[in-house]
């Protein structure tokens, strides 16, 4: 088996919009398909944390999936193939790779050509399926949008346990309402905040929101989330002679990603990204090494973008992040040809360190060292 062509099977949603997979598979090959480990799931959009799946050979063809959307107190269920078109996306994309970087040594030099070896399964509010393919430090996402049906079979079915212990001759709720009950801590099995928060349960935070939006749902929020638009990052620095640009890593508010060096493969880029949300920089000076991290405000990140780029139709753009002469300070910019716009509720830090493994003193924060800075549907 070429180990170049393998792949995993990985399940995600939203952190504060839980799932529960009862059913998944992923189909290739010649009517084959793989599973994984996949049941409560709310590690964030994208992320491949928690799940697990053996390996398959060549590409995905499609998922079917029967899953629970918690906070709707409703069943979804999808087959999914892919259509041509979908499926020379997938195999262009299998087939190339991408270039990455050796993860082992910051002195390499060489651009390593990485695999794209996890096919991600992300679950959103509404029945909304994005698809995913992920490798060490980047990932992209279909264009296409799937959607899975609302579905009852699952209402006699659930009440004999879940998949992972699930019995006829046990009835674990009397009916599905309980076991979103039981889920949600609401009914009987009611517990309050401060109980939750003191049993650090993984669910504080969602029920937490939930109580608070009195489970009102903002279905449309995640169309801002995978709006694209025409731009590129760029950090420029003042102190351009001495400075020498390390990593950036940058994430996207659509669960993309992508992590590059840039004296290895700077080109190794998201095209037409979706907002930003977060940045990784590092950079070094002489002997001293500077590590940034900026975490983009959701409100106004995407009020900017829609205002920039609905001022500026057809032009492309240039997010700046500009660092001052003695690192110790920046701003955010969207740029264009003949105009910028600033981000005024960027959270940043900086810290800096005598080689790359040495004790880091902060020498810059806006926000007390820490950052509040989340995207609440991620």
């Amino acid at each position: 088996m070429d180990k170049k062509n393998l792949w995993g099977l990985r399940m995600s949603a939203p952190k504060l919009y839980p799932i529960y997979v009862d059913w998944i598979y992923a189909k290739f090959g010649e009517e084959q398909a793989i599973t994984c480990n996949a049941s409560f799931v709310h590690d964030g959009i994208a992320s491949i944390l928690g799940t697990d799946s053996p390996e398959a050979p060549g590409y995905p063809l499609g998922v079917d999936i029967i899953w629970c959307s918690l906070l709707e107190k409703k069943w979804y269920m999808a087959e999914i193939d892919f259509s041509k078109k979908d499926l020379e996306w997938v195999k262009n994309l299998m087939a190339k790779g991408y270039e990455g970087y050796d993860n082992t040594s910051w002195e390499e030099k060489s651009i390593v050509r990485r695999p794209y070896d996890k096919f991600n399964v992300c679950c959103l509010p509404g029945g909304e399926i994005r698809i995913y393919f992920s490798g060490s430090r980047r990932t992209v996402c279909m264009d296409t949008v799937f959607r899975g049906e609302e579905t009852h079979e699952m209402d006699d079915v659930i009440i004999h346990g879940t998949r992972s212990n699930r019995s006829e001759s046990s009835q674990y709720w009397k009916d599905v309402s309980e076991f979103y009950d039981e889920n949600l801590y609401e009914g009987k099995y009611q517990k309050s905040l401060e109980e939750l928060k003191a049993m650090d349960s993984s669910f504080y935070e969602i029920i937490k929101n939930y109580r608070e939006k009195r489970g009102v749902i903002p279905f449309g929020l995640w169309t801002d989330y995978y709006q694209r638009y025409d731009y590129k990052i760029h950090v420029a620095f003042e102190n351009e002679k001495e400075t020498v640009p390390q990593l950036e890593n940058a994430y996207f508010s659509n669960g993309e990603r992508y992590s590059r060096k840039m004296l290895v493969n700077p080109g190794s880029i998201i095209l037409s990204p979706s907002p930003i949300r977060r940045m990784d920089i590092y950079w070094l000076v002489k002997d001293r090494y500077y590590f940034c991290n900026l975490f983009f405000n959701e409100e106004e990140t995407f009020s900017l973008f829609k205002k920039a780029f609905g001022e500026h139709k057809g032009e492309e753009a240039t997010l700046s992040v500009n660092v001052s002469k003695y690192n110790n300070y920046l701003e955010v910019y969207l740029k264009f040809r003949d105009s910028s716009y600033k981000f005024e509720k960027v959270e940043a830090n900086i810290s800096t360190a005598i080689g790359l493994h040495g004790s880091k003193d902060y020498i810059y924060s806006n926000c007390d060292y820490s950052h509040k800075n989340e995207f609440v549907g991620f």
